[in-house]
């Protein structure tokens, strides 16, 4: 949990000084930037627990939500959640 709060308060850190530009992007910028910020987090939580991150570039932002909201889910244990972690980043990994 520490590590989650420490990448999404890096991550936050480094897009406040963008925050001001983020107007002048376009709805695929702002999705591309959002995308990838999601995925780091997912990255950091995922190495940090021991899990393969290799497909992880290949996640849609769908695919990236799910994981999200599997990691934040405290009603499965660990084994499950690694297990439907790992399907999802063996489909994106074989794109």
């Amino acid at each position: 949990m520490k590590t989650q709060f420490k990448a999404l308060m890096i991550s936050a850190a480094l897009a406040l000084p963008m925050a001001g530009s983020v107007s002048a992007m376009t709805d695929e910028e702002t999705m591309s930037m959002g995308h990838s910020m999601l995925t780091g987090s997912i990255f950091n939580s995922l190495q940090s627990s021991g899990l393969d991150t290799s497909g992880i570039n290949n996640l849609t932002l769908n695919e990236a939500a799910q994981i999200s909201g599997i990691l934040r889910d405290n009603s499965e244990n660990e084994v499950d959640k690694k297990s439907k972690i790992k399907l999802i980043l063996d489909r994106a990994a074989k794109r």
